[in-house]
């Protein structure tokens, strides 16, 4: 594989955190607002190819990786974009998009976005750009995750029973939580 010097360029990163949206997210930026677990997270990446018309070389397969490591409870969040052809002197938009996970611990995390492909001579461009994301968590957030009734219908006097499940989400220990 030819290396070269990549005529490609991450133009915009546009980020949609839950319904709140931050346009051109710069490198080594933080994202405007923070997410919450299971918050969807949507990547708009503008990549545009720097070869001119006179060039007349197309940049071809080129996808948008975006790495967030360790924030799946030590696991990453490795998400690839479609491949798409990018003509001389020209910008395609892709889009990845992830939920926060339920085990995010409460902190910043670097979320690191990769434009790769190959021109029509082989040769590999490439670009990337860091950005942050905050993730927070309430201190107390517990919630029902599932519940079931044992009977579908009782009458009166009769009784039956209600299996709950609770998980926490938040940042402290729930020891002393109680359903009622």
């Amino acid at each position: 594989r030819l290396q070269t010097v990549s005529k490609l360029r991450i133009n915009d990163v546009n980020v949609d955190v839950g319904e709140e949206s931050d346009n051109d997210v710069g490198e080594n930026d933080t994202i405007g607002d923070p997410a919450m677990v299971e918050d969807e997270v949507v990547f708009t990446i503008d990549v545009e190819n720097l070869f001119s018309d006179t060039d007349d070389i197309n940049i071809e397969d080129v996808k948008v990786n975006m790495l967030i490591e360790g924030i799946d409870d030590g696991d990453d969040i490795d998400e690839d974009s479609e491949k798409k052809d990018i003509d001389k002197d020209s910008e395609e938009s892709f889009e990845i998009s992830f939920t926060v996970p339920l085990e995010a611990d409460d902190k910043t995390y670097t979320i690191t976005i990769t434009a790769e492909g190959d021109d029509e001579n082989g040769a590999t461009h490439m670009a990337t750009r860091m950005i942050k994301l905050e993730v927070e968590k309430e201190d107390d957030d517990l919630r029902i995750t599932r519940s079931e009734l044992g009977s579908q219908t009782i009458l009166c006097g009769e009784s039956t029973a209600l299996a709950v499940q609770i998980r926490n989400f938040g940042k402290d220990d729930q020891n002393e939580a109680a359903l009622v």
